[in-house]
């Protein structure tokens, strides 16, 4: 499953805090900003240039020392909570 970010949002780094601010038509539509940490920063930049679910989880098994059952219950959990912001599609 591809999950891919929905057009008018970017992620902005200020100090040590990632956030998602929409931009454009969509700032008209959303209402907030989502933040992020180091590991949220890392999937969302892998969904914008286009990661399917699987991706992502192998992404964190590379970058943590964790089960693969806890990878990808982490990345179904972003990537549920992205949908439900309706800042992603899945396809």
């Amino acid at each position: 499953m591809f999950v891919k970010a929905k057009p008018g949002f970017v992620l902005r780094e200020i100090g040590d805090t990632y956030i998602i601010v929409p931009v454009g038509a969509q700032a008209q539509k959303f209402n907030g900003i989502i933040k992020l940490n180091k590991t949220g920063k890392a999937m969302w930049e892998a969904i914008c240039v286009g990661a399917d679910v699987d991706e992502l989880v192998k992404n964190m098994l590379d970058e943590y020392d964790i089960s693969e059952d806890i990878a990808r219950r982490d990345v179904q959990s972003f990537v549920d909570k992205a949908k439900g912001a309706n800042l992603v599609e899945l396809t």
